[in-house]
């Protein structure tokens, strides 16, 4: 499974379950993940699912923890090896491409617009913190002098906001296509980041 990082190695049924899982929430939404759903992707049983998870809470973390390693990857290898103000560009370019490329499961990962799933709060080491992510790349900037050096995490926190401001707005239908809200939204991104110079 991509984003599996190690998950549950040898435990061929349980990845499945996961795997299954993680296409309900990219098809259908957060909201419609259910052990009814997984069981007609798998052809298991609602019992046999239970066998490997202790309940529909369990399932919808380890489910995040896929999204979130799958994003984990992207933000990875969007690293250009040198200029750092290009590197946070690029960084945040990701949070705008997994919106429009995997619109339901970044709503489950970043906004949680699933009504009535159990969306528990963890502190799961195994899953990578995306937002100290960030915080490196403003920091690095600092270094270099691209930004302010005083608050990367208050410049890191403007920079998120800003992104999830505007991809809720295309979200909503504000800027037409995907092509116009890409070239808005870098344009956007670029003019905030000289406005923390």
């Amino acid at each position: 499974m991509a984003g599996e990082k190690g998950r549950d190695k040898g435990n061929g049924t349980r990845a499945r379950i996961l795997n299954a899982a993680l296409e309900v929430v990219r098809e259908c939404g957060l909201e419609d993940l259910s052990t009814r759903a997984i069981a007609r992707r798998t052809g298991l049983t609602q019992p046999a699912i239970y066998r490997h998870f202790t309940g529909v809470e369990e399932i919808v973390r380890e489910t995040l923890a896929c999204i979130r390693d799958l994003f984990a990857e992207r933000l990875a290898t969007s690293d250009r090896k040198g200029d750092p103000r290009e590197n946070l560009l690029a960084a945040l370019d990701c949070f705008r491409d997994f919106a429009i490329r995997e619109p339901r499961l970044y709503d489950a990962l970043f906004l949680r617009t699933g009504n009535g799933v159990p969306v528990p709060v963890t502190s799961d080491t195994r899953t990578p913190n995306i937002f100290a992510h960030i915080v490196e790349r403003v920091t690095a900037c600092a270094r270099d002098g691209v930004i302010r050096p005083a608050g990367p995490v208050g410049s890191a926190l403007s920079l998120i906001a800003h992104s999830q401001g505007l991809i809720l707005m295309f979200r909503q239908g504000r800027f037409g296509s995907g092509e116009r809200f890409s070239e808005t939204y870098s344009r956007s991104m670029q003019d905030l980041l000289r406005g923390l110079s």
